[in-house]
């Protein structure tokens, strides 16, 4: 059963996004706060499949979130979905220069559409050509 860790710290929302995944198949774990997140991945002998990274999250935010996570050589493969209710051109880009593989608005995807954005991100990424000389 594939797993998704989700960090999101609005109540009501990190349950109806582990409803939608549990009943899509994911095992889901839950956290509410950046450092609690760090904290339990950094421990776990079975990592996620993917995690869900909210931006705006108590105690360390989600850039500094994912920074962490992209040093570790064991979670920098695990492939990070950004959502965010506050879109900033910038700020898709800084979250991609740091290794996130995508930048989501929570209010254009639906819990629905989020499980599908997890499944693709499951899927492996095809190797890039070398660039020619």
């Amino acid at each position: 059963m594939p797993k998704v860790f989700l960090i999101e710290d609005v109540l009501e929302l990190s349950r109806l996004y582990e409803r939608v995944f549990r009943l899509s198949g994911f095992a889901v774990e839950l956290s509410g706060n950046g450092a609690e997140a760090l904290e339990r991945l950094f421990r776990m002998s079975e990592l996620p499949d993917v995690i869900v990274l909210d931006v705006m999250i108590p105690e360390v935010n989600g850039i500094d979130v994912l920074r962490k996570l992209k040093q570790d050589d064991r979670l920098a493969p695990v492939p990070v979905i950004v959502i965010t209710n506050s879109f900033a051109p910038e700020n898709e880009d800084l979250f991609r220069s740091l290794g996130a593989r995508m930048y989501l608005m929570k209010m254009d995807h639906e819990p629905s559409a989020l499980v599908a954005k997890v499944n693709m991100c499951m899927t492996p990424m095809p190797p890039t050509a070398p660039l020619s000389a």
